[in-house]
């Protein structure tokens, strides 16, 4: 009688067993990443969100254009997203780490200086949540199926 090729012993059954569960623990852990990076993003989509506003507005006659409604409060409150959305914008690349509580919105000022008071105010440098392109290394876990 042959020989089988194959013998099915404890060892090879134990590292097989061994050689699956690490498969499946993988995907499990991948598939947890994608989940936590895709909250990331709607937060700093959220984020962005929150400092789009409706421009009505006009320019003032050295030719800087302002917010009818711009005053330090509303600027506060910008810089405050503005901080949040990077944080989350780097989670999104870094979904394992755990984010830490967000800051309480800055509280009002009671009697705000207008935004003609105020030098102007420009975005930040660095991406925005609409059209940030995720490291190439974090595909597992940030490729886009739809929407944003």
């Amino acid at each position: 009688m042959r020989r089988p090729l194959f013998r099915f012993t404890t060892r090879r059954l134990m590292i097989a067993v061994a050689v699956i569960a690490t498969i499946f623990g993988a995907v499990s852990w991948v598939g947890k990443m994608r989940v936590r990076s895709a909250a990331y993003r709607q937060r700093a989509v959220g984020f962005e969100w929150m400092t789009a506003h409706a421009r009505s507005g006009y320019f003032t006659p050295g030719g800087r254009y302002l917010d009818r409604w711009d005053d330090e409060n509303v600027r506060h409150k910008d810089d405050w997203a503005w901080q949040l959305e990077a944080k989350y914008l780097y989670l999104v690349s870094h979904p394992w780490l755990d984010a830490e509580p967000d800051p309480a919105p800055p509280e009002p000022i009671p009697h705000p200086k207008h935004g003609l008071e105020l030098p102007e105010q420009k975005r930040p440098e660095g991406p925005s949540a609409m059209d940030w392109d995720p490291p190439r290394w974090t595909f597992l876990w940030t490729w886009r199926q739809s929407g944003f």
